[in-house]
């Protein structure tokens, strides 16, 4: 089958709650996906159905029907299908989940530590258990299909049933620390601080917010959520200039003071550091895979 430049034709579907989104994408076809994406959520994706590479970066992983790919906060990736047709389900999901949850159930686990540890180090799915992932995907499907009052509590439950099927036969890497419930509400401010504007926040300004010194404020945040203070509003930002070219409404010079951008060329390079490309290269790649 011909290997297409932009995933052109595909089938999506997808339900949306306030902190967790699913999607279920079918490709007919080969397709290598240029784009690339980061969010502030987690993501955890099943192949049903061909086989899919998924790319954090220079590092490839190939995904078949019952394995899993696993994506941190404000971490770049892409993917490529490498066989087709591919079925792929999953859920995009906001902190705040795991953080609930790990309060409700009880800290002797870590639910962040499969997303937050190196990518070559996240939990695989053991071969005797990819039927039992396949039976959860299918699960994901039907509550997708359904979108009805209870798909909201379907996709937490779906979500943690697979977390556990992945728990299950893996030995975690050792790792200082661990994620703890009071310490992520500790750093609910400088969250805040990030996710309710356009402009640069200082480390200083975020660890004020939150009470803390400088020093203990950094190491707590990269503790807790696996990627530096800095980082993470960078990545803030960028992608929210991302969505804004990939809207067109607005030229990459306009969009960049608008995110906070004041040197232009710092957006240039910050910007082709993590999507490969400049802003308007990428401008004119969304609108044309867009058509």
């Amino acid at each position: 089958m011909k290997e297409e430049a932009e995933p052109r034709r595909h089938t999506h579907r997808g339900a949306e709650t306030r902190l967790i989104n699913a999607f279920w994408t079918y490709f007919p076809e080969k397709v290598e996906s240029r784009r690339v994406d980061m969010h502030y959520a987690v993501e955890l994706g099943i192949v049903c159905e061909g086989a899919m590479e998924r790319r954090h970066g220079s590092l490839g992983l190939l995904c078949r029907p019952g394995e899993v790919w696993l994506h941190s906060l404000w971490e770049m990736h892409n993917y490529r299908i490498v066989e087709a047709p591919c079925r792929v389900t999953g859920v995009v999901v906001r902190p705040e989940v795991l953080a609930d949850f790990a309060a409700a159930a009880g800290e002797a686990v870590d639910w962040f530590l499969p997303f937050t540890v190196p990518p070559r180090e996240r939990p695989q799915v053991a071969e005797a258990r990819r039927g039992q992932v396949l039976a959860v995907a299918s699960h994901l499907e039907e509550a997708i299909a359904a979108r009805g009052p209870c798909t909201g509590a379907w996709l937490h439950v779906l979500f943690f049933e697979t977390l556990l099927l992945l728990y299950a036969d893996w030995r975690p890497p050792a790792r200082p620390g661990r994620f703890l419930f009071g310490e992520y509400r500790r750093l609910g401010p400088s969250l805040e601080l990030v996710l309710r504007t356009r402009l640069f926040v200082s480390e200083q300004a975020a660890a004020g917010a939150c009470g803390m010194t400088r020093n203990t404020f950094n190491s707590t945040f990269r503790r807790v959520l696996g990627i530096s203070f800095a980082k993470f509003a960078l990545r803030h930002r960028l992608k929210g200039a991302a969505q804004e070219l990939s809207d067109g409404g607005i030229p990459p010079k306009e969009t960049a003071r608008a995110w906070g951008f004041t040197d232009l060329s710092h957006f240039h390079r910050r910007f082709r550091q993590y999507y490969g490309c400049t802003p308007g290269e990428y401008r004119a790649r969304t609108r044309e895979s867009g058509r």
